[in-house]
């Protein structure tokens, strides 16, 4: 009996396919690149501020003035307030900037996997799915900022401390990625499943998880 070949998920990585179209990848470069100024437009406005009222953020200090060049203030003209992009000139205020940060940071991380750490196959429809969820996951923490003036909880720490974890975290996951990628590079580990290093912890935590999450329980 002949067995029916299963059908390659489009929303997933296609696992064990090395083949590398660019039209997939540079969808989900440009993605993640139209979200840089889509959080700093969400960080310098107060979206929908004409049906919830509230106070400009806190600003953490003196404003911080950034000059970019011509093509990318144009690029991020569309997106921004003219109170923030005037004269090829960005203005931020600390925390803004902090935040602003910590968005470009993840798309910098994101960049440097599709593009150099990769392996297997991306489709048309994970690149556009994967850009567009993350790009709405950081939407709503950016626009969680925007109530920060009303928000008994808001303080600078918490922002500090917010970075001080993401930053970290984010070049765990480059620093795990760059690992497997030599692991997987090496042909006597072909068929092999990576478990050295940050990429192997990963994997040793999640395979417990899977295991204690599914485990039957045990009757008397």
């Amino acid at each position: 009996m002949s067995q029916k070949k299963t059908r390659d998920d489009p929303m997933a990585m296609q696992r064990g396919d090395y083949r590398n179209p660019l039209l997939p990848v540079f969808i989900f470069c440009l993605g993640r690149l139209i979200n840089i100024p889509i959080q700093l437009g969400i960080i310098t406005r107060i979206p929908l501020s004409n049906l919830i009222s509230r106070p400009a953020p806190p600003a953490g200090g003196h404003p911080i003035n950034l000059h970019l060049p011509s093509p990318i203030n144009s690029f991020f003209y569309p997106f921004l307030p003219k109170s923030a992009l005037s004269n090829d000139t960005l203005t931020l205020t600390p925390y803004q900037a902090l935040i602003a940060f910590m968005s470009t940071w993840l798309v910098t991380k994101h960049l440097i996997w599709v593009t150099c750490l990769r392996r297997e196959r991306l489709t048309i429809n994970f690149s556009i799915v994967a850009s567009i969820m993350d790009g709405v996951f950081e939407a709503l923490e950016n626009f969680a900022f925007t109530f920060a003036a009303v928000n008994p909880f808001f303080s600078g720490k918490m922002v500090l401390l917010g970075l001080l974890m993401h930053v970290p975290a984010v070049l765990l996951e480059l620093v795990a990625e760059v690992q497997r990628k030599r692991f997987k590079d090496d042909k006597r580990n072909e068929g092999k499943i990576c478990m050295r290093g940050a990429w192997g912890m990963g994997e040793s935590i999640f395979i417990f998880s899977a295991v204690f999450l599914v485990r039957k329980p045990e009757h008397s």
